[in-house]
C-alpha cells in the first residue's frame, strides 16, 4: 500500500504522515514513512526547487518507494512537489495507491511559515484565478467531466448577481485580496481580453463581508474541481 501525501509548505503534512505512520505502525509493522525534506538532507544534488530539480527528487523518492512497495512493505509517503504526470505515474506503477492532498488557506500559510519560505522576500504567483474559463461556463451546458462544478457555478453566479459584481472581478479581487500573494498572473487571447483584464487593476477591493461570504461558500471543494489538471482524470 502506498499512501502519497502533499500540500503546500506548512500545510500539515509531516505532522499527518508521522500521526498516520504512528497508527498505521501499530497494526502493519511492515510499514514505512519516506519524507520529502530527509530525502532533500541525503541526497546533495537535490538542493535546488527548480522543476527539473524536483522531478529529479520524485524519481529517486519513487524508486526508494516502489523498491519497498515490491517487498511488500506499506509505505507512507509525505512530499510537497506534485503534478499531473506524478498523479498518472504512481497509479500506474501501484495498485494500492491512496493520495491525500491537504488544502490550506494561504493566509494562514503565511502566518505558521515555520520553515520561513514565505517570509523570504519570495514572490508567490497566483495564476488559474478563473480555472481555465470555468468560472464563465454555463452550469447546464458542461461537459461530463466538468458536471460536478454545475452547483458550485450557480453559487457564484448567486453571489455575483447580489453584489452587482462580475464575475471576472470578483474572483480577480478575492485573489488580490489574500495576504501572501503578490503576483497574478492571467492569460488572454487577444488586445480585448488584455484591456478587459488590465481594467480589473481599476477595480475596488472586496469588502471584508464579500471576502467571508465567499470562503464561506467556497470553502470545502474537491480538488478534481478546482485543479484543472485532475480535469482529464474525471
Amino acid at each position: 500500500m502506498i499512501i502519497w501525501i502533499t500540500g503546500l509548505s506548512g500545510a500539515g503534512k509531516t505532522t499527518l504522515a508521522k500521526a498516520l505512520y504512528n497508527d498505521v505502525k501499530k497494526k502493519f509493522p511492515n510499514t514505512l514513512w519516506i519524507d520529502g525534506d530527509i530525502i532533500r538532507k541525503h541526497y546533495q544534488n537535490t538542493k535546488k526547487y527548480d522543476q527539473k530539480s524536483r522531478i529529479e527528487q520524485y524519481k529517486k523518492m519513487i524508486n526508494i518507494a516502489k523498491f519497498c512497495y515490491d517487498q511488500k512493505l506499506n509505505v507512507i509517503i509525505s512530499v510537497l512537489y506534485f503534478n499531473n504526470f506524478i498523479f498518472k505515474n504512481n497509479k500506474k506503477l501501484f495498485k494500492n495507491y491512496f493520495q491525500i492532498y491537504l488544502k490550506a488557506d494561504i493566509k494562514d500559510l503565511v502566518r505558521r511559515d515555520y520553515k520561513k519560505l514565505y517570509s523570504k522576500n519570495i514572490i508567490i504567483f497566483a495564476r488559474s484565478i478563473f480555472l481555465q474559463g470555468l468560472l464563465f461556463m454555463n452550469s447546464s451546458k458542461l461537459s461530463s467531466k466538468l458536471e460536478k462544478s454545475s452547483p458550485l457555478l450557480e453559487k457564484l453566479s448567486n453571489l455575483s448577481q447580489e453584489y452587482d459584481i462580475p464575475i471576472n472581478e470578483l474572483a480577480f479581487n478575492f485573489v488580490r485580496s489574500v495576504k501572501g500573494i503578490s503576483s497574478i498572473v492571467i492569460g488572454c487571447d487577444n488586445i480585448s481580453q488584455l484591456q478587459q483584464n488590465l481594467s480589473l487593476l481599476e477595480t475596488e477591493p472586496l469588502s471584508s463581508k464579500i471576502q467571508h461570504h465567499i470562503l464561506n461558500t467556497f470553502s470545502d471543494i474537491e480538488e478534481e474541481i478546482i485543479n484543472p489538471s485532475l480535469w482529464s482524470n474525471n
